[in-house]
Parts: C-alpha cells; sequence; structure tokens
C-alpha cells in the first residue's frame, strides 16, 4: 500500500501530495493557487514593463506583490512615446506597497514629467535607493526627491534630458 508522499517544504505553507485516486488536474490547479500564494509572499524583487496601460492594471499587480522592497519600471528604448505618463504615475502612486520598498529604478520613461516624477517620490519616503535613465524631467523633480524621501543614501542619474 503506497502511502501519500512527504510534505514539501516552503515558507509559511506547506503542499501535500494528493490522494490516490484523486483528479490529478485538480491537484494541479491547487499546487497552482499555493505557489501563487508563496511567489506573492515572498518575491522581494519586481521589474515591470512601464508602458502606458500600466497606469491601469497596477493594482491589480499590486495587490498581489505586498512584499516588494525593490522596484524597476522600464520602458523599451525604441517605445519611450508609449511609456509611463503622469496620469499613470499616479494610477501606480495610489497602490504602491510604499512601506516596504527600499530600491526603485526608472528607466527609458520619456513621457513621465516632474509631475508625475516628484509623485512617485513622494509616494515612497523609506526608499534608499534611487537610478534613473533615460528620463527627461527637470530640477523640480530632484528637490521634489529631496525633500519626500530622507532616507536616500544612493542617487543615480544616468542620461537625464531636460535638466537645463
Amino acid at each position: 500500500m503506497a502511502s501519500a508522499s512527504p510534505p514539501i517544504a516552503a515558507p509559511g505553507i506547506e503542499f501535500t501530495a494528493p490522494p490516490p485516486g484523486r483528479d490529478h488536474t485538480q491537484d494541479c490547479s491547487l499546487t497552482y493557487a499555493q505557489w501563487k500564494e508563496v511567489d506573492a509572499s515572498t518575491r522581494h524583487r519586481l521589474s515591470l514593463d512601464a508602458r502606458a496601460a500600466l497606469g491601469y492594471t497596477a493594482q491589480r499587480i499590486f495587490a498581489r506583490f505586498m512584499a516588494i522592497t525593490k522596484l524597476t519600471l522600464h520602458c523599451a528604448q525604441g517605445s519611450g512615446t508609449d511609456s509611463l505618463s503622469d496620469d499613470g504615475a499616479r494610477h501606480v502612486v495610489a497602490v504602491l506597497p510604499s512601506e516596504r520598498l527600499a530600491r526603485l529604478k526608472l528607466r527609458g520613461l520619456r513621457q513621465l514629467s516632474d509631475d508625475g516624477f516628484a509623485s512617485l517620490a513622494g509616494a515612497t519616503p523609506v526608499i534608499r535607493k534611487l537610478s534613473v535613465a533615460s528620463i527627461s524631467f527637470g530640477p523640480k523633480a530632484f528637490v521634489a526627491v529631496l525633500r519626500s524621501c530622507p532616507l536616500l543614501e544612493d542617487l543615480s542619474v544616468k542620461r537625464l534630458r531636460g535638466l537645463l
């Protein structure tokens, strides 16, 4: 007589093997749901394609991933005109898990202006490291960062457009 397999170890959740004679597809669904829960609670890094539509899907994404400490928002080099805008940034800010976010990288967000960048900075008061590249905003955004992020230790700026 075969016994059930021993449980699989995962932080906070115990996966168990299905009992004999049970439909395997139901077990796969259950295992997937359990894994999704573990992944959501233990994922600390998240990298998102920051196109304009991100503002409208951000609520579902950040509702799932609440343990994020490092967030990268990037837009491909050739799609700068379709990048996250100020309006999209406001949607992201509304649902961002800001109390845990320690690092933020912004790459190629050419539609993001001073106001959008300032709103992102204002929503991340515990951020320690900020890295921006290929973005166009001015001194107003940097002043907002310095005022909003008192714990900031590392600021990296590359290929900045618009700072004149």
